[in-house]
């Protein structure tokens, strides 16, 4: 259904959480860039993903929403009229763009919300087979079916960009990589050249979010993974780890017999992006990092197993990843008290296309060198 907008819309994107959706959503923005480059682009987002949104070069605005504070705010009831205040006042202040066009790419209750305070005179979201919550209809004047009729695609990135090409938008999947701080390079490139051995480096993430929690592989096999990329491929390994994850990346060193290296105290988003152009190679569960290491270009293998990989995995040509595909996945579960999917992943599972991903990469930088 096309949509008349001016030259120069003000375009707001409505996506939240978590770090690897907003990751996905990323492509539709591009898109809306190219066709609209005069276009003032505002993004409203939760704080925990504002810094990588930050970086991005087509985004004129980052709103960003205090998610931790309001959270704190629930267990300390006397704090909540401070916290929702601020809340309230970021959101006035947004909106005093005045928005042609509101784009809620999230289609639950709480993105609703946020939708409708924008006040935009457009506001587009999901029609009923697409969103996730009934309520989220009561904030959207225009509702869109984001995949074509008989479409077999769904993976979370064509489904956003699906949303823009559903108003007649032309949208088409295109990597943008962010912009990241000198900085935040430096202290990238620092601590790669520090790591010990002059192998290719390969980041191991086994965190998730606790929310996902089961889609978790155990360390003592990430531990095993590691020793045979080191032992085989000479590889130089860095653990990363988010917040409240730092012993679980320790679980994965305590069950090595060779030598790693964990990252230093989590220092964001951007310092993971920066390292993360220096891996030929990142390995861990179902995850924003994983996400981030695909918009950075950097070849990922996914471990998957509650979730479809072919709607989950990250974006790019050098994405692969390992699914088992046991008899109860995909599942829709949020808790698990089995994850046969997980467990039934050796190590063996993991280590063959690790080890073929390597041996591709160091073929390739060897032809370089020849050439």
């Amino acid at each position: 259904m096309p949509i008349e907008l001016p030259p120069d819309p003000r375009i707001l994107i409505v996506r939240l959480s978590a770090i690897g959706d907003v990751i996905c959503a990323l492509p539709a923005l591009t898109a809306l860039r190219r066709h609209f480059p005069r276009a003032h682009i505002t993004w409203l987002v939760e704080s925990t993903s504002a810094d990588l949104l930050q970086c991005h070069p087509h985004l004129d605005r980052v709103v960003a929403l205090p998610r931790r504070r309001v959270r704190r705010a629930w267990r300390r009831p006397w704090t909540l009229p401070a916290a929702l205040l601020d809340v309230w006042r970021r959101m006035r202040d947004c909106r005093r763009d005045g928005f042609d066009l509101v784009l809620d790419f999230q289609g639950n209750m709480k993105s609703g919300l946020f939708t409708g305070l924008s006040r935009g005179r457009l506001r587009v979201g999901h029609d009923r087979r697409f969103r996730k919550e009934v309520l989220n209809a009561l904030f959207t004047n225009v509702k869109v079916h984001p995949v074509p009729e008989g479409g077999a695609t769904h993976h979370r990135v064509e489904r956003d960009l699906g949303l823009v090409r559903a108003l007649g938008i032309p949208a088409v999947f295109e990597a943008c990589p962010l912009v990241l701080p000198e900085g935040v390079r430096a202290e990238a490139r620092a601590f790669v050249e520090a790591l010990p051995g002059r192998g290719p480096v390969v980041i191991l993430h086994p965190g998730t979010s606790a929310f996902g929690a089961y889609k978790r592989w155990e360390p003592p096999r990430f531990g095993a993974l590691a020793d045979r990329l080191v032992q085989e491929r000479g590889a130089r390994i860095a653990v990363s780890f988010g917040p409240g994850e730092e012993a679980l990346a320790h679980a994965v060193l305590a069950a090595m017999q060779e030598r790693a290296t964990l990252f230093p105290p989590p220092r964001g988003l951007l310092f993971l992006a920066a390292t993360l152009t220096h891996a030929a190679l990142a390995v861990g569960s179902d995850s924003g990092p994983l996400q981030l290491a695909g918009l950075m270009g950097t070849p990922t293998l996914t471990l998957f197993g509650p979730k479809d990989p072919e709607m989950h995995k990250p974006m790019g040509a050098r994405a692969q990843y390992v699914w088992k595909h046991v008899a109860c996945s995909p599942c829709r579960q949020r808790v698990c008290d089995h994850v046969t999917c997980m467990r039934a992943m050796t190590v063996e599972d993991v280590a063959a296309p690790a080890l073929a991903m390597l041996a591709r990469a160091g073929d390739g930088a060897a032809a370089k060198t020849d050439g």
